[in-house]
């Protein structure tokens, strides 16, 4: 086990702290899997938000893993063809 692995397991008994780290890594998860998409489907930013009617602004949030609308993410997920998970 590598120090990181040594460090991040002792956090990982802080039920606070073990919360926020699975949050952080499922919106991390969702962003990448949201550029990845656009990426296969050939769309840009723009012709993303223009497709699924939503700011260009939100796709660059949803890009970095930001907070963003539910409805704006609904519509970009299914304009990617993608489903969203609880």
């Amino acid at each position: 086990m590598t120090k990181i692995d040594q460090i991040l397991h002792e956090q990982m008994k802080d039920r606070e702290f073990a919360a926020e780290y699975r949050a952080e890594t499922r919106r991390t998860e969702r962003a990448v899997s949201l550029y990845q998409a656009r990426e296969r489907a050939g769309y840009t930013k723009k012709q993303l938000a223009q497709s699924a009617h939503v700011s260009e602004m939100e796709i660059t949030k949803m890009e970095n893993g930001e907070d963003v609308d539910l409805t704006a993410l609904t519509q970009v997920a299914n304009q990617l063809g993608m489903n969203l998970k609880a």
